[in-house]
């Protein structure tokens, strides 16, 4: 059977301005005293992409993705730090 071939979409490459804005959007919301960690994690992450891109000015320079492409680049993040550590 001959599948088509399935098109990739254009893969988003961060800035370093977009990094700091995500571990900010990160710090935020896991101080959240108020919902603190009782949430599930897919609702932690789609709150840390709403606060992403409420802090990007006019939320035009990223494309809108899901909460788990955060997640992904939170994770590169800390991972490298704690290699650099």
């Amino acid at each position: 059977m001959d599948h088509p071939p399935v098109e990739r979409g254009r893969r988003h490459k961060w800035t370093p301005a977009e990094d700091e804005m995500l571990i900010s959007a990160w710090l935020n919301t896991s101080k959240d005293a108020i919902v603190g960690n009782n949430q599930k994690s897919g609702t932690f992450w789609k709150r840390v992409g709403d606060y992403f891109f409420a802090a990007l000015s006019g939320g035009d320079s990223v494309e809108s993705s899901e909460h788990v492409h955060y997640k992904q680049r939170w994770h590169k993040i800390s991972n490298d730090t704690s290699k650099f550590c």
